[in-house]
């Protein structure tokens, strides 16, 4: 009954890979890609699809993250304003 188990989860992980991906990299279309895996995952497309989307997914286009402490001393991330560099 283990080995049933413990099938169970490494098929798991094997099918929702690319949202396992896409979350703990925080890439920016995470819910989307996790929608096409749950979707379309059962077929070889959808899960090669959201895979490579995964995968090449850039976050480049999101502000970096910079903590720093606010008024009342709560650790908020700093927003760059328009003419900062980066």
């Amino acid at each position: 009954m283990r080995m049933l188990y413990g099938g169970i989860l490494i098929a798991a992980t094997y099918i929702f890979a690319p949202t396992l991906i896409a979350y703990t990299d925080i890439k920016k279309h995470a819910p989307f890609i996790a929608l096409v895996n749950v979707l379309l995952g059962w077929t070889l497309i959808g899960w090669a699809g959201a895979l490579i989307w995964a995968i090449g997914d850039s976050v480049k286009d999101l502000p970096p993250f910079e903590p720093s402490l606010s008024t009342d001393g709560v650790l908020a991330p700093r927003v760059p304003q328009p003419g900062m560099s980066a």
